[in-house]
């Protein structure tokens, strides 16, 4: 058989069979886990595996942050506790990424919290920079539709993010300084993180991220 076919119908099996993997653990955390009618979600999971938490695996075919129907639908009359995204809204634009944080605010407890590891424009490197920019050369970048910064999330969060309080876990600012807070545990690790044991080394300092809070409160 051509090896190209080949190739194809390993990542199909391969698709078919985290998506089922994340259907049945799923559908064991909606049943068993959840605690008071609240659970926690891993947005953008793709083929990640993680037996070490009880965050359900979401991805755009089952959880579109733009469809809140879709988003309702999918969680069955629960409330979301807390929220884990990881290098995944620099694939949204800014008008997309501001409806998602607010679609995921109508459907969040008071107190929860959405963490979000983005690639950090403000890193001084220009290897990573031209790793992680619109078009860039690194893994999944020529998806990347924006690079964000510290003061960027700080704009964004006062004027279009009302529902939320904003918390700087780690970042950059605009003079290059590397700048890292304590944070609440909320049972998942940011692996591209200075605190991370993954420690992710495919170009200079790919392992850091713009890395930052937002906190549901009372409208």
């Amino acid at each position: 058989m051509n090896k190209s076919i080949c190739k194809l119908l390993f990542f199909v099996k391969h698709k078919i069979l985290i998506r089922l993997f994340h259907n049945i653990r799923n559908f064991i955390i909606f049943k068993f886990v959840k605690k008071n009618n609240a659970v926690n979600l891993d947005i953008g999971a793709g083929s990640t595996i993680s037996l070490l938490d009880d965050y359900i695996s979401t991805d755009k075919h089952n959880f579109n942050l733009l469809d809140i129907d879709q988003m309702k639908t999918f969680l069955k009359g629960s409330k979301i506790r807390n929220v884990f995204s990881e290098h995944v809204f620099e694939h949204l634009y800014e008008d997309e990424m501001i409806l998602a944080i607010n679609n995921l605010g109508e459907l969040m407890c008071i107190g929860s919290r959405i963490r979000i590891a983005v690639p950090d424009g403000y890193n001084p490197s220009n290897e990573y920079i031209e790793n992680v920019m619109v078009g860039g050369i690194g893994p999944g970048a020529n998806d990347h539709k924006q690079l964000l910064n510290y003061d960027k999330i700080k704009s964004i969060s006062k004027d279009y993010l009302k529902n939320f309080e904003f918390e700087y876990i780690e970042y950059f600012d605009s003079l290059g300084k590397f700048h890292s807070n304590e944070y609440i545990n909320i049972g998942k690790e940011i692996k591209r993180s200075s605190s991370s044991f993954y420690q992710n080394k495919s170009f200079y300092s790919s392992h850091l991220s713009l890395i930052f809070d937002l906190i549901k409160v009372e409208k």
